[in-house]
């Protein structure tokens, strides 16, 4: 309800407001966040987060709800933490993952349901850092743009 030009409403939201979601909605989801990122990437079409193995991304479809089983197919690119990831503001089917291993990784992402057969081959993989490569940013107005950021202070 609307009181003087705010918003009143008896749920309670941290930072975001919108329409709650229910938590039964996903079930089975352990993912695991070991870093400074956000810890779950979105768009339109996916919602992506490092699972709870080491160096592994589950990919979903942003409209699929339901439980997700403990053999989800799952990205296996990175050895060592996934640290950052972050869909392509342009190409919303491009996820970039960057790694403890020092790499940042493009994959594309084929099927409306997210992750469906397991797979641990990179559409691109971008070498150059020496030490663990903390995370990246996609550029918001110029296309194919990425910036990583790494221990090795490049």
């Amino acid at each position: 309800k609307m009181v003087d030009g705010v918003v009143q409403t008896d749920k309670q939201f941290k930072f975001l407001t919108g329409e709650l979601v229910q938590s039964e909605k996903h079930e089975g989801v352990t993912a695991a966040v070991n870093c400074d990122s956000d810890g779950i990437a979105g768009n339109s079409l996916y919602s992506a987060v490092p699972w709870c193995k080491t160096g592994t991304i589950a990919v979903f479809g942003a409209t699929t709800f339901g439980r997700y089983e403990a053999n989800q197919p799952l990205i296996q690119g990175h050895r060592g933490n996934v640290t950052d990831l972050a869909f392509s503001p342009f190409e919303e089917r491009l996820l970039a993952t960057t790694g403890d291993d020092g790499m940042a990784k493009l994959w594309v992402i084929e099927d409306p349901k997210g992750i469906v057969t397991q797979t641990d081959e990179a559409d691109i993989e971008l070498q150059g850092h020496t030490k663990n490569c903390k995370g990246l940013a996609w550029h918001t107005s110029v296309e194919n743009c990425l910036a990583t950021f790494a221990l090795d202070q490049t």
